[in-house]
C-alpha cells in the first residue's frame, strides 16, 4: 500500500474518536497543519519521503 488515500482513512478514524485536529496535535505532538496535510494526502511540504512517513507512523498507532 502507499502512502497516498491513507489519509481520509486517517481522518475518518480521528473524527470516530470525537477529536479535533488541535487535540490530536496536542496528543501527538504533531503541528495540526502536518496533521491536516496528512489527511488531504498532501506530502509536497514535507521535507522527505521519510519524514512524512516518520508522521505517519505516530499518527497510525496513535488512532
Amino acid at each position: 500500500m502507499t502512502i497516498e488515500g491513507l489519509g481520509k482513512k486517517f481522518q475518518d478514524a480521528r473524527l470516530a474518536r470525537g477529536l479535533t485536529l488541535d487535540e490530536a496535535a496536542r496528543l501527538t505532538k504533531i503541528r495540526p497543519l502536518r496533521l491536516a496535510e496528512i489527511e488531504v494526502d498532501d506530502f509536497s511540504q514535507f521535507p522527505s519521503l521519510a519524514y512524512a512517513k516518520g508522521f505517519l507512523q505516530i499518527y497510525g498507532k496513535f488512532l
